[in-house]
């Protein structure tokens, strides 16, 4: 999916920067729920904490998608040659979160994801398995948001992250 290029479209990567504010946005109170009951720590400030707090973060994405493409030289005064930084996507990534439980699961998901959207690469997400209300709850709505070509949610513990 990445080589057919349509992640590298500028206008492509703000719409599904959009699709996942909204889907943050349509689902607040879900993620909330979910992450409380995977971290035991009261619904509202799982809403704040992992929800409201996204939202500056799209913005700043958002914003600065149009300053993701194109060229420039980069400063290199001590040698002869000039080198050039080429802006554009790089290929897929995948996110691994972090296992460990005092760590915030959007943190380690859902920020890698909004970077790797904002550079136009595709992404897998494997959520901690010490989340498993917060993975699945990603399994159900990403793919209702976000194109499932290019972003996919894939859930699993130790022997599930070895083999991807």
């Amino acid at each position: 999916s990445f080589r057919k290029g349509l992640t590298r479209l500028i206008e492509w990567r703000k719409h599904q920067l959009l699709q996942l504010a909204r889907m943050m946005q349509d689902n607040g109170d879900a993620f909330a729920e979910s992450l409380a009951k995977d971290l035991g720590k009261p619904r509202i400030e799982m809403y704040f904490s992992e929800i409201v707090s996204r939202s500056p973060a799209v913005r700043a994405h958002y914003g600065d998608s149009d300053n993701r493409r194109g060229s420039y030289n980069a400063v290199d005064w001590q040698k002869p040659w000039k080198p050039t930084v080429y802006k554009g996507a790089k290929g897929i990534i995948l996110i691994i979160a972090s296992p460990l439980k005092c760590e915030l699961p959007s943190d380690l998901s859902l920020q890698p994801l909004l970077g790797a959207i904002a550079a136009g690469c595709c992404a897998g997400i494997k959520p901690s398995e010490l989340a498993p209300h917060y993975a699945e709850l990603l399994v159900d709505l990403l793919p209702k948001y976000l194109d499932s070509n290019n972003y996919r949610v894939m859930t699993g513990a130790v022997a599930e992250s070895t083999k991807l």
